[in-house]
């Protein structure tokens, strides 16, 4: 059954840039609509090999066009009301960096040549340099990020698509890619690529959100209302015999996160610092937030939101 959300779109495609595609994975035409995102197009599922993907496709043109309108300027979706390059700062001053507790708990990174697709400005970057890594190198599709990067830290970052990477052969010790597979428009092609620049016993780590949410939750996954970019949708499993057939032993896979959604209580600076003041002037959100947290407590599914990964070439 296909379920369906009734929200206001937070981004609208152009028609003409649609395109429906077989299956990513196995390319397979034989799918199954289960959801209706708020963009109007459909997650599908695939019927040979249970990959779960959007359909119909936005081109690269007008993905191109998303991310230059204000995906990191805070003009919609993800970023919406918030300045990223500045949240970014913040970040790597705090070290809280999307991904970078993960890698620095998982990988040696003493002399090594790391590459991070999808790197936005560069700030994970920023902290493994720090941290005593040989080389950084980003790649970032949007010419403002990578530019921004650039003049700001310093840093080589390479505008180009993670699935057709400008570099030699084994030329990487690690490959890091957080929040960036669901985006792509070819992740088998993705995953050959970073085979190809990683040297043999290389690491491959990153992160994205996990679908196998969606088999616990439905609609009410928050993974599936809003991220209107994302084009893939992996669990456990789909991810697995992806990273295998492209030549990768899977090391680890990680449960992270809270997979509803939570209402933020709006900011009243002079209660800012006494969160049960704040919770006690907006009983509302508190009352909706404790139901979304118990109705998780209650049903304590393995599925976490984000699923983690350390996959090694092989």
């Amino acid at each position: 059954m296909k379920l369906s959300v009734n929200q206001q779109n937070s981004w609208v495609w152009q028609a003409t840039e649609l395109t429906a595609i077989p299956c990513p994975i196995c390319n397979a035409e034989n799918y199954k609509a289960i959801y209706s995102r708020a963009d109007s197009l459909d997650i599908v599922s695939c019927q040979s090999c249970s990959f779960r993907f959007v359909q119909p496709q936005p081109s690269q043109r007008e993905l191109n066009r998303f991310y230059q309108e204000g995906y990191f300027s805070g003009g919609h979706d993800f970023h919406q009301g918030e300045d990223y390059f500045n949240s970014r700062k913040r970040a790597i001053a705090q070290e809280e960096v999307t991904g970078w507790r993960f890698l620095k708990s998982h990988a040696d990174l003493s002399q090594k040549r790391l590459l991070d697709l999808g790197c936005a400005d560069g700030a994970l970057l920023v902290l493994a340099r720090q941290y005593g890594v040989s080389q950084v190198v980003g790649v970032e599709v949007s010419a403002d990020a990578a530019a921004y990067g650039r003049k700001q830290y310093e840093l080589e970052i390479l505008e180009a698509s993670a699935d057709s990477l400008p570099l030699t052969e084994q030329s990487f010790d690690v490959v890091t890619a957080f929040d960036l597979i669901e985006h792509v428009r070819h992740p088998a092609q993705l995953f050959r690529e970073i085979h190809r620049v990683l040297q043999v016993g290389g690491i491959f780590v990153g992160g994205c959100p996990d679908m196998g949410c969606f088999d616990d939750w439905g609609g009410e996954w928050s993974g599936v209302r809003r991220n209107m970019e994302h084009l893939s949708y992996f669990d456990d499993r789909t991810l697995s015999k992806l990273a295998e057939q492209a030549g990768f032993q899977v090391i680890l896979l990680e449960y992270r996160g809270f997979p509803l959604g939570l209402k933020q209580y709006k900011d009243f600076h002079a209660v800012k610092s006494y969160s049960l003041i704040s919770k006690g002037i907006q009983p509302n959100i508190w009352i909706y937030n404790t139901w979304q947290k118990l109705k998780v407590k209650v049903k304590n599914p393995l599925h976490r939101h984000e699923l983690l990964f350390v996959l090694q070439k092989v």
